[in-house]
């Protein structure tokens, strides 16, 4: 059996249904069942979730959090939601026979197998992560202030900033020290001002309990993959794990790219693409992103117009008195 879990709220409930749907059609041979976190999803929830998945062998089990355990200081955002910090309650929540679990981000395609990842030994340590953007953001030179407060003795022990958004946990092990008081008490220790919430303090918690694996296979940035030069092709064949963090393929306000086709791919197989196209396109033809920004880019040539202008009456008027000087 395969243990999954990911949070989310109404608004996800679709884009979780592709996640998961890529997730079991790659990995067909193995029972596996997910642990739904979310305060908004009711009982017609769980059930469109699990028509649209009834063809997989995989059991859906809802996991419901009350928002009133959260202290209102806890800070939340469009980029950090709430529903983040539910993984932190995943030791207090879960059954006692789950002794091991891979968490997943919804905006996630998991594109091949993950089978042997997933029953890989921890030896010494509790939790396999990536090094957040495969290492290519995170030096103790470009982090925030707080953060190099929280991780600069860390980063000199040769400690690596890693991501959130795919963790397989030795449930077992970290049961035994670990739960949703311990996490209060160091978003306390920081007055609750983490610039990258849960990533934060999971970070600060357990960086000495993690064994880091390659980002290219098991967390690869979505956009770093198109600016390492891999298109749709190569994509569909070669990744294994595509993480579509910031920009995502259903939204509007933002570039697209080759490789956000293969989550259409996985989105096209599950009873919600209909009502994900609809959105998607609603989005595009009454969103004024698009018109604003070339409205501001006109705004923008046409002043460069006028200070052209300037300068080339300027340069005019320079030359006439040059050649005045020479009568």
């Amino acid at each position: 059996m395969i243990y999954l879990s990911t949070a989310l709220n109404k608004k996800y409930l679709g884009y979780t249904a592709v996640m998961l749907t890529s997730f079991c059609i790659n990995n067909k041979n193995e029972d596996k069942c997910v642990f739904l976190l979310s305060s908004e999803l009711d009982d017609e929830d769980i059930k469109k979730l699990d028509a649209s998945l009834s063809e997989y062998n995989i059991i859906i089990k809802h996991i419901k959090i009350s928002r009133d355990r959260f202290d209102n200081r806890i800070s939340h955002n469009d980029k950090w939601s709430m529903e983040a910090y539910y993984r932190l309650m995943l030791f207090d929540r879960l059954p006692d026979e789950v002794d091991r679990l891979l968490y997943l981000d919804v905006d996630m395609i998991i594109n091949k197998s993950v089978t042997d990842f997933y029953h890989r030994d921890f030896g010494e340590k509790s939790i396999f992560v990536c090094e957040n953007a495969g290492g290519r953001i995170d030096t103790l030179a470009r982090i925030s202030e707080k953060q190099k407060l929280m991780f600069s003795k860390m980063f000199e022990s040769g400690y690596r900033y890693f991501n959130s958004g795919m963790l397989l946990m030795n449930v077992k092990r970290l049961r035994e020290s670990y739960n949703f008081e311990v996490y209060c008490k160091a978003m306390e220790e920081w007055n609750y001002e983490m610039v990258a919430p849960d990533q934060d303090l999971m970070n600060y918690l357990h960086w000495e309990q993690v064994e880091y694996v390659e980002p290219e296979r098991y967390n690869y940035f979505s956009r770093i993959a198109h600016e390492d030069g891999i298109r749709y092709e190569d994509g569909k064949e070669k990744l294994c794990i595509i993480h579509y963090t910031d920009e995502k393929p259903w939204e509007t306000k933002n570039y697209h790219y080759p490789i956000e086709k293969i989550w259409w791919d996985y989105a096209k197989k599950t009873e919600f693409y209909p009502e994900i196209v609809e959105r998607f396109i609603d989005n595009t033809m009454m969103d004024p992103y698009v018109e604003n920004w070339i409205r501001d880019l006109m705004a923008q040539v046409e002043k460069s117009n006028q200070k052209l202008g300037q300068a080339i009456e300027l340069i005019e008027k320079m030359q006439v008195m040059m050649q005045g000087g020479r009568m």
